[in-house]
């Protein structure tokens, strides 16, 4: 019997700690959404006394207006100064001499693409004459040296032969 009066005591006791558990639950989030409303409230009232909503779109569509009437103001007066240099003589006369001073600068740049591939071909032929002036002057020295190798032994064998003869 104690058993059972003890778990009905452990049972009944855990019901009231639930029951104050959910209790403290439903104070906090009335607490909650009481604040919040109270919140939104005094937001609503600031905003209405202060109209700062109001204030805000007001200034915001007041300095889009006024940035579009300078920006509008600025492209007509850009436009007419486009139309007044275009249409003028000296800008023709500029023109013309722009054209002429971007044909000459195409001229100039082709006559040193020029220079530069006939300087490059000129420098080839050198190189290949110079290869083969080299290769012909070690042809003739191949040649030249045996010959006087020879001839020096066959000047010192004749002067032996003079001196034994003698």
């Amino acid at each position: 019997m104690n058993q059972k009066n003890s778990q009905r005591n452990h049972q009944f006791g855990n019901q009231v700690k639930n029951h104050k558990l959910n209790q403290q639950n439903e104070r906090i989030k009335n607490y909650q959404s009481n604040t919040m409303i109270e919140f939104s409230n005094r937001q609503r009232l600031y905003d209405d006394i202060y109209n700062f909503d109001q204030i805000k779109s007001e200034s915001l569509n007041f300095l889009s207006r006024v940035k579009a009437l300078r920006q509008s103001k600025f492209r007509e007066v850009v436009e007419s100064a486009k139309q007044k240099f275009v249409t003028s003589p000296i800008y023709l006369k500029n023109s013309i001499i722009q054209l002429q001073k971007n044909s000459i600068i195409n001229m100039v740049e082709q006559l040193r693409n020029l220079k530069k591939t006939n300087n490059n071909k000129l420098q080839n032929n050198k190189n290949q004459t110079k290869k083969s002036k080299q290769f012909n002057l070690n042809v003739i020295l191949g040649c030249a040296i045996p010959l006087i190798c020879c001839l020096v032994v066959l000047i010192e064998i004749n002067q032996i032969e003079r001196e034994n003869n003698k």
